[in-house]
């Protein structure tokens, strides 16, 4: 026998809605955020302890997604080369040490940002949609893309000063900066309205 249909209403549907598309997001950057925090991990073990033993097959650069790390076969040894990456081999211990506060001044930044953009993301599949917890992490999202990027552009050009090697690119900090402070202004015009509605209702 068939179940019979629920007959939901417009708010209910949204609510229903919003869950629904919420969820695939979530997890998506749910294990963004996952790969933010192991990839520093991994890069400070390889430039502190694997240096010697992977020797010119290990590469380091930077880029708008701050230190980058790549393993490369012989093959692709002298393509690497040509992109301005620095085998890991022929770094020193105090470069390899600054390669490695460098990452840690990027790649916290990125996770925070990450960390509350999943929170939201939580809150949505949840249906929670305008609480003011959802407007407390999209506040600290914009917050954090703009510490980011200020750290991410920072971080570039003492890159380039440590190994005398040219940056891939640090030419979108500015359109970060940017973002991040439009996300911040959108959640305080958020709050704003969230509490011209609960005194509207106080009154009511």
């Amino acid at each position: 026998m068939q179940a019979p249909a629920i007959d939901l209403s417009p708010q209910a549907w949204a609510l229903q809605r919003i869950r629904t598309v919420s969820e695939p997001i979530k997890i998506l950057i749910s294990i963004v955020f996952a790969l933010s925090v192991v990839f520093p991990i991994f890069l400070t073990v390889v430039v502190l302890f694997l240096a010697n033993h992977l020797g010119s097959f290990a590469f380091v650069s930077f880029s708008s997604g701050g230190v980058g790390l790549n393993l490369a076969d012989a093959d692709q040894q002298l393509h690497l080369q040509s992109l301005a990456q620095i085998p890991l081999g022929t770094l020193s211990v105090q470069q390899r040490l600054a390669l490695v506060a460098l990452e840690g001044l990027c790649a916290p930044c990125t996770a925070l940002a990450l960390h509350h953009l999943r929170r939201l993301f939580v809150l949505y599949s949840r249906g929670v949609v305008f609480a003011e917890s959802n407007i407390r992490h999209i506040r600290s999202l914009g917050m954090w893309l703009v510490v980011a990027a200020i750290a991410n552009n920072l971080a570039g050009r003492l890159f380039g000063w440590i190994t005398h090697a040219p940056i891939s690119s640090t030419s979108n900090a500015a359109l970060m900066v940017v973002l991040g402070a439009m996300i911040y202004v959108i959640a305080y015009v958020m709050e704003l309205g969230r509490e011209a509605d609960l005194e509207r209702k106080d009154f009511l």
